[in-house]
């Protein structure tokens, strides 16, 4: 919801207040229902706002940089296992980028090579404990396989999220949009019949008019000017 529209649905507020406080005097109009449907719209617009925050992307972004660490980590270890047992570290490729579709490619292949699988041959299986314990005894832990794979898992369903929480926050945008230009036809409504109402009364015209009016937008402060140069 921008600022514009807040602003609105801070105008729908006031106008459902003064409708509330001011009930008796709309007896025998439709003012009424007017404010109850204003209501209702208010209500659904704070839903649609719940319903453009999904999960934010520095979330998405601190468990991807988790899989980076990761990746490095078990990379680095690799490659000095490597010095003596030739071939090894290609085994666990370092991520040749930042971005998701490298530190994923480089995480699912040493998940590939390292994480048990049911499929897996008994040679498969031997190889994979051997390869285990010899990145464990350089300080990586027991658990490696399965630690790495649950962090996979909690990055693809942060990412899933956020693209599910893209498309409903585009139908919610669309709903806040359609909600504004109800709650302005309600207002027109109660405007005529507040006005009809209070004809003969300046008080509380005046009342139902400041409730009716949409604050203008806070202004940007001009910046001060340069002071001038010293002789």
């Amino acid at each position: 919801m921008d600022d514009k529209q807040q602003r609105q649905k801070d105008r729908f507020v006031r106008v459902k207040n003064f409708g509330t406080a001011n009930a008796a005097d709309g007896t025998g109009t439709d003012a009424a229902q007017h404010v109850a449907k204003l209501a209702a719209i208010i209500a659904d617009m704070e839903k649609a706002r719940a319903g453009q925050k999904g999960i934010s992307a520095e979330t998405q972004q601190a468990l991807l940089e988790g899989l980076l660490a990761d990746a490095r980590d078990i990379a680095r270890t690799a490659r000095a296992i490597g010095q003596e047992e030739i071939g090894f570290d290609m085994l666990f490729p370092r991520p040749k980028a930042e971005n998701p579709a490298a530190v994923l490619l480089s995480v699912d292949t040493i998940l590939t090579n390292l994480a048990a699988n049911p499929d897996d041959d008994t040679a498969t299986q031997a190889a994979k404990a051997a390869r285990l314990v010899k990145l464990t005894a350089h300080g990586l832990s027991s658990t490696l396989p399965a630690d790495l794979a649950a962090n996979r898992a909690q990055y693809i369903s942060a990412r899933d999220a956020e693209d599910t929480g893209d498309n409903a926050g585009v139908e919610d945008t669309a709903a806040i949009i359609r909600l504004v230009a109800e709650g302005m036809k309600e207002c027109q409504f109660l405007d005529a019949i507040y006005h009809n109402i209070y004809r003969r009364n300046p008080d509380k015209l005046a009342a139902w008019i400041s409730a009716n009016n949409v604050e203008d937008a806070p202004k940007k402060k001009k910046a001060a000017p340069a002071p001038a140069p010293a002789p």
